[in-house]
């Protein structure tokens, strides 16, 4: 029953007795009250904008204050997004080989795990070589371990961080220094890029607190610089550590080519500086914290292997596939936000409540499991290594300092008894005041497990010397402990972890082959597609961006240094290299500690700079090429040949007049007229019927292939009925009437009733006045749909007199001759712009066409014709896409690029002219990439809202025109600068040469060449001007010379 449009409504009212409780029939009489409230659950439709009801109806639980409501569908203010619904009935009855979309997806992903846990494997077996505190070569440790130093040396992450020579340092101390310490190990390969190498070195003086180091290397190998972070050195006995910051290269051709720095220590203010917190921060994060870039980066001595993290990604992946899958294309049920204004500008959200919530929805989904994994893998202790059978015969060093444990042992199976060097003792050193350690150790010959970090029962930060039971030989042992390391779980935590990263990614794949079944195969791969693009935007372009930003907003909070939480990974074990047997994998040109002499250093450097130079030139000319490809493939990617011979049918059509009347021919009113109805109407109307009767077909021309997708319209612009213009006394008697030229300020925009002796009595034209399409009533132009246009005798708005014809040929030859008989053109008409809208749909090209005929108040006609040709729907919209991205990505590179270069040399920058080329293509591309997103904007408003008007496609051709004309000189401009950088060209370079060398005798040619012919063009204009069009005015004389200059003139003029 509808309640609100009924007038009289019966409602009945009945009591049920109640039998259950009825104790006994007797008759009561009671008087009661009966209150009857009329409830409705309503929401206000948006579209509809009125108030509904359906879907929702009122609930038991109301009552007189209260009213619930049940409502089956979701609008803004629900708090919970379903998901897709998965009907299992059909998908189990859904073949999987016509649509096999999320199968290959699964499959993809689980291809890409296993190559990547191979590739994984063998950067963790690699990495094993890399951690540890390392003994130098040829270097025995003190017996007094209040002598003894770990030192960390940091590399930085960068490209081509790593050296390839040999680092020395020397120790400064309140008390003494120490003597020069080669940092070297044959058994592995140093201070590459991202690595943390340990050494543990004694001195044979105490040094007392450090003050600063010196640190140097010798140049050597085949790439020697070197970018050091810092340096870490710490005092064995007392566990104080020394932070000397760095961050400098060590290289000749980078900073200021110095190869040696002394570093002082560190002070609180230097190491919780906003620079090295931040650098720290986002090293720390990017390589160890971030689950995807950790695979490349990872430390070494982080017990969380890549394969564990592969693992992560794996389940990270599966679990976003589902999460995507299960909410895809519920979020464009909802309608778009509510616009929102701010200081008087409004502007559309990109993002919905509904699509906040289900972004919280998923995240509440992944976060959990994904946390959890990565969780028990990060906090898993080693797994104890199996007890051997075989007992120790040789004593052996144990290093447990702060974070690391180094264990350098022999064990019976590795040496031989006539190998076996007899033990050293405090008298009989092998080196003065070195521990007893067998004099073999350090030679390459014995299979040692060298500096391998292993767990320990003893407290960590000790130093022992440890002799088994029954070995000879003295006993001592010095222990110095320090704070014990963070929470750990215990080893079986990683085997949980991997059952559970298993288990999610099963579940999530299992699902998503379902989702994508019960999709079917259209919308499987849209959301294939999607979530591709989604996932490589997110992880290529938002996760760096949103990692900075996440280390800049911790380091802004917090403020303090950070603290290394690596733990030492699980022992070595039996299926592990020893590392002794691995081969020296950098050779180097010189052996020592020595640093360089300036001769030699100088003569490398210079070779070095001229390398540097010409990588430099040739990856910027690379670069740049890619970028001027990028260009070429934009601009010509969205055109197409056929514009020109559209252009020319258009012309042959219209503009020329096959079998009528050309639209140059156009002298008067009576021959536009003449034009319109011999030339424009019959060829951009459809031919009546072989029985006389019209046809109601769409416009098009002759050629059955260009259609007219809106009437025609004329737009006449006027000026006043009043001039003010002053006539000599002497000529009163000829004429008492004047007429000024055309100007915005003596514009007509009066409104008339059917003539222009009639003037309306209100002038006022409102959007939805029917009588604002009247010919007689002005039609004020909005400036955003297009521009001013700039003729011979006047600039004209957007705004004037429109008269629009017909779809039929008759009819639009009744208005014509209509016009023609009230005199819609007279004396003050100026201009009258033809626009018409052509569409060819065999080459799916648009052409904004305007044809205009300027009446100057000497009586002569002037006519011009512009078309511009474009296409609104591109069928490579994706590959047009991606090069949008990649030229915005070129531009930002270029600006920073340019915005470093201005901030290092700020003078030197602005005085070069190749800086300000640069300047005005950063400018021009980003400028270019503006418009080519506004003329797209407007193009799709177009495509959406179905809007034919003249208008509409007149602003969209403004703005594509404005673009191309922008990026022809981009494409200009680029490539007169890639001539430049393939100056390391011969036949470039002669060319650069010439240029420069007859730069001053050109410029000074030109002035007296342009003195010259400003003499001619001058006299010229003033003997030729009143007779020859060609020189009527000066700039037209210059043209002219110009031609003629290029044997381009007419004999007959």
């Amino acid at each position: 029953m509808d309640y609100q449009n009924s007038t009289n409504t019966s409602y009945f009212l009945y009591i049920l007795h109640d039998t259950k409780n009825a104790i006994s029939r007797v008759t009561v009489t009671s008087k009661f009250t009966v209150s009857i409230l009329e409830t409705a659950c309503v929401y206000f439709g948006e579209e509809s904008q009125q108030w509904q009801s359906d879907g929702c109806k009122v609930g038991p639980l109301s009552n007189t204050t209260h009213i619930h409501c049940q409502c089956d569908h979701l609008t803004k203010f629900a708090g919970f997004v379903p998901p897709n619904p998965l009907r299992f009935d059909k998908v189990f009855s859904a073949s999987i080989a016509d649509n096999p979309v999320g199968l290959i997806a699964v499959l993809a992903v689980f291809g890409l795990f296993v190559t990547g846990c191979l590739l994984a494997r063998k950067a963790d077996r690699a990495d094993l070589q890399k951690v540890g505190v390392t003994i130098p070569a040829g270097l025995q440790l003190n017996s007094d371990t209040n002598k003894h130093y770990v030192i960390t040396i940091y590399t930085g992450y960068r490209a081509g961080a790593g050296t390839t020579a040999q680092v020395s340092i020397v120790l400064f101390g309140f008390l003494d220094e120490s003597e020069p310490l080669h940092l070297c190990d044959d058994r592995r390969v140093l201070f590459e890029s991202g690595s943390e190498d340990s050494f543990l070195v004694s001195t044979d003086r105490r040094l007392g607190p450090l003050t600063h180091v010196h640190i140097w290397h010798n140049n050597a190998g085949f790439s020697p610089g070197w970018f050091l972070s810092r340096i870490v050195v710490k005092h064995v006995r007392s566990g104080r550590q020394e932070y000397f910051i760095c961050n400098k290269w060590l290289a000749l051709e980078e900073d200021d080519g110095r190869i040696n720095r002394m570093i002082f220590v560190a002070s609180p203010e230097e190491m919780a500086s906003l620079s090295n917190l931040i650098i720290d921060r986002v090293s720390k994060d990017a390589n160890d914290g971030h689950l995807y870039y950790s695979m490349i980066g990872r430390p070494a001595r982080s017990s969380f292997t890549r394969v564990q993290r592969l693992t992560c990604c794996m389940c990270t992946v599966y679990c976003a596939m589902v999460t995507n899958i299960m909410f895809f294309g519920q979020g464009d049920k909802f309608d778009p936000p509510e616009p929102v204004r701010f200081m008087g500008v409004e502007f559309q959200l990109p993002i919905s409540l509904p699509e906040i919530m289900i972004g919280v929805q998923s995240a509440a989904m992944i976060l959990p499991v994904t946390s959890a994994i990565v969780f028990l893998y990060r906090n898993a202790s080693p797994r104890p290594p199996k007890a051997s059978p075989k007992a120790l015969t040789e004593p052996h060093v144990v290093y447990r300092g702060g974070r690391t444990s180094t264990t350098v042992s022999h064990q019976a199976t590795d040496i031989t008894p006539d190998d076996r060097p007899p033990v050293s003792t405090p008298s009989d050193p092998v080196r003065a005041g070195a521990v007893a350690l067998p004099s073999g150790l350090t030679e390459r010959r014995h299979a040692v497990r060298h500096l391998r970090q292993t767990p320990s029962e003893t407290e960590p930060g000790a130093i022992e010397l440890v002799i088994p039971e029954g070995s000879s030989g003295s006993s001592k042992t010095d222990a110095y402990k320090e704070p014990k390391n963070g929470f750990k779980l215990p080893w079986w935590a990683s085997r949980i972890a991997g059952a559970l990263a298993w288990s999610a990614s099963f579940v999530a794949a299992f699902f998503i082959v379902l989702y994508s079944l019960s999709f079917g195969r259209a919308k499987a791969e849209a959301w294939l597609v999607t979530f591709m693009t989604s996932f490589t935007t997110d992880l290529f372009l938002l996760q760096p961006v949103k990692l900075m930003a996440a280390a800049v907003g911790v380091v802004l909070v917090l403020r303090k240094p950070m603290n290394d939480d690596d733990l030492p990974p699980a022992a070595t074990t039996d299926d592990e290299e020893y590392l002794d047997t691995v081969p020296q994998q950098i050779p180097s040109e010189r052996k020592g500690t020595e640093l360089p002499g300036d001769d030699v250093l100088a003569e490398d450097r210079a070779r070095r700079l001229r390398k540097k130079k010409v990588r430099g030139a040739l990856k910027e000319t690379l670069l740049y090429g890619m970028f001027v490809c990028v260009l070429l493939l934009t601009s010509y990617g969205e055109r197409s040949s056929l514009a020109y011979h559209m252009n020319q049918a258009v012309r042959g059509f219209v503009v020329d007049g096959s079998g009528g009347t050309a639209f140059s021919e156009i002298s008067n009113v009576t021959s536009f007229w003449q034009w319109v109805d011999t030339t424009l109407i019959p060829a951009t109307h459809s031919p009546p019927w072989y029985n006389r009767q019209a046809s109601n077909h769409s416009l098009h021309l002759p050629d059955h292939m260009t259609h007219v997708i809106a009437p025609l319209r004329f737009r006449q612009v006027r000026t006043r009925q009043e001039q003010q213009c002053t006539i000599p006394d002497t000529m009163l008697s000829v004429s008492a009437r004047c007429l000024d030229g055309f100007s915005v300020l003596n514009a007509d925009t009066s409104n008339y009733n059917g003539s222009w002796d009639a003037p309306a009595k209100s002038n006022r034209t409102f959007p939805d006045d029917t009588t604002a399409q009247s010919p007689w009533h002005y039609a004020y132009g909005n400036i955003a749909d297009g521009f001013a246009r700039v003729g011979k005798h006047g600039t004209y708005d957007t705004g004037g007199y429109v008269a629009t014809l017909n779809w039929t040929l008759d009819r639009s030859i009744e208005i014509s001759t209509d016009l023609q008989t009230k005199n819609w053109l007279d004396v003050k008409t100026r201009a009258v712009f033809l626009e018409m809208t052509l569409y060819n749909p065999h080459a799916n090209l648009f052409s904004a066409v305007v044809m205009v005929t300027e009446f100057s108040i000497t009586g002569v006609v002037s006519t011009a014709t512009e078309m511009t040709t474009f296409r609104l729907h591109h069928g490579d919209q994706v590959t047009l896409l991606v090069l949008r991205v990649a030229m915005a990505l070129f531009v930002l590179y270029y600006l920073i690029k340019a915005v470093m270069n201005f901030s290092t040399r700020p003078l030197e920058y602005l005085t070069e002219a190749w800086s300000w080329l640069e300047i005005f293509i950063i400018f021009s591309a980003s400028t270019t990439l503006g418009l080519y997103f506004r003329a797209q904007g407007v193009m799709d408003d177009i495509t959406g809202h179905g809007d034919h008007v003249f208008e509409s496609y007149h602003q969209a051709a403004t703005w594509y025109q404005m673009y191309t004309y922008l990026l022809s000189f981009l494409i200009c401009c680029s490539f007169i600068k890639l001539i430049r950088l393939l100056r390391f060209n011969n036949h470039v370079n002669a060319l650069m040469y010439t240029m420069t060398k007859t730069a001053k005798p050109l410029f000074n040619f030109l002035i007296m060449a342009s003195i010259i012919l400003t003499a001619f063009a001058l006299a010229a204009n003033l003997t030729l001007g009143l007779n020859l069009k060609e020189y009527s005015t000066l700039l037209a004389t210059y043209e002219n010379l110009f031609s003629m200059m290029l044997g381009s003139f007419s004999l007959q003029s």
